[in-house]
């Protein structure tokens, strides 16, 4: 810093200092920059985006199943979502790859925070506990930042069949409010 420099702001100091106290005090009131007749509305800070990333649906039991409750995830309004994605791998792929595999919270919020996601939506299709032929078709809505479930749907059908014949609804009513039971033969689990 040179000299010259200090020397100007100690001469500037001085020429305050050496001002009418009414004057400096008017000075300070007026460099506040408001009044209390311009006082604006606080308005709350916008709300972070929130990232959804909708994971796909292995084709691995039923490829036309899978295929369905893809199109249908991939076009689901999830309120709240400022933008949706497709995740590059599905549910089963990720926890893998994350050496992750359990279905718990903590495991799922692993899975968000590699796919750069807020929320994860996922279907989960599987064998129906104490049934030969029936399957079970779930559908999940996790928050990342709360690592909570915010909204499971499960449904047990008679079959493939009946798999193909409901899963689009399932997958399409998922996330209202009501949890009312779908159409096509299936049951609530």
């Amino acid at each position: 810093m040179s000299s010259g420099c200090s020397c100007r702001a100690f001469a500037i100091a001085r020429a305050i200092l050496t001002l009418p106290l009414p004057l400096l005090a008017a000075l300070a009131l007026a460099g506040c920059g408001h009044s209390a007749g311009n006082a604006q509305p606080v308005t709350a800070a916008a709300a972070a985006p929130v990232r959804l990333a909708w994971l796909p649906l292995e084709p691995l039991v039923a490829a036309d199943v899978a295929k369905t409750v893809n199109d249908r995830l991939g076009h689901l309004a999830v309120p709240g979502a400022t933008r949706s994605y497709r995740a590059p791998v599905s549910m089963e792929v990720a926890q893998l790859a994350l050496e992750c595999i359990e279905a718990t919270a903590h495991c799922y919020t692993e899975v968000g925070r590699s796919v750069g996601a807020d929320r994860l939506l996922w279907a989960e299709l599987g064998p129906a506990p104490l049934s030969a032929d029936g399957l079970r078709v779930a559908v999940m809505l996790f928050d990342v930042r709360s690592s909570a479930v915010l909204k499971r749907v499960e449904r047990t059908y008679d079959g493939l069949d009946a798999v193909r014949a409901g899963v689009a609804t399932l997958v399409d009513h998922a996330l209202d409010a009501s949890g009312a039971k779908p159409p096509g033969g299936s049951k609530p689990q």
